[in-house]
């Protein structure tokens, strides 16, 4: 003889429902500001110590912004929203072409020495800026889960 047990599982409705909202909620629109939000620190921190010259165009070059996304597997079947595309803080070389000469100094008939700025953007802030991000996407999360 064997006795049955039945389980009756509730609330499975409500939890897909929370599923759905967290996936939508970190879909690129939502996720890419954030990651902006961290190139702009790095980018304000190196127009700081950006060196000035005649024109002042090594300050005006410096950009951050977020490139094109990339597809992914879900994209092509239609079931995803995509990756979210990097956010970057770079130099606009058609503003200042001679960016590289300056973060890194040059040899030749006028040599002149290296006078970094943006990496030492990078490394004073890139622990800083990773941190706002998990703590601005965790807010994101709690947003859509209360």
């Amino acid at each position: 003889m064997t006795d049955s047990v039945t389980v009756s599982i509730e609330g499975l409705d409500s939890l897909d429902a929370q599923i759905d909202a967290l996936v939508k909620a970190m879909g690129p629109d939502d996720v890419e500001p954030i990651l902006l939000k961290g190139a702009k620190q790095i980018r304000d921190y190196a127009k700081v110590n950006a060196p000035v010259g005649p024109t002042g165009n090594l300050k005006k070059s410096l950009i951050a912004k977020t490139l094109k996304r990339r597809g992914s597997a879900m994209d092509a079947l239609g079931l995803g929203q995509g990756n979210p595309a990097p956010a970057i803080a770079g130099v606009n070389y058609r503003i200042a072409p001679h960016a590289h000469l300056v973060e890194y100094g040059h040899g030749g008939p006028h040599p002149a020495p290296a006078h970094p700025f943006l990496r030492p953007a990078w490394d004073w802030n890139k622990d800083r800026v990773q941190i706002q991000v998990i703590n601005d996407l965790q807010a994101k999360l709690d947003e859509v889960v209360k």
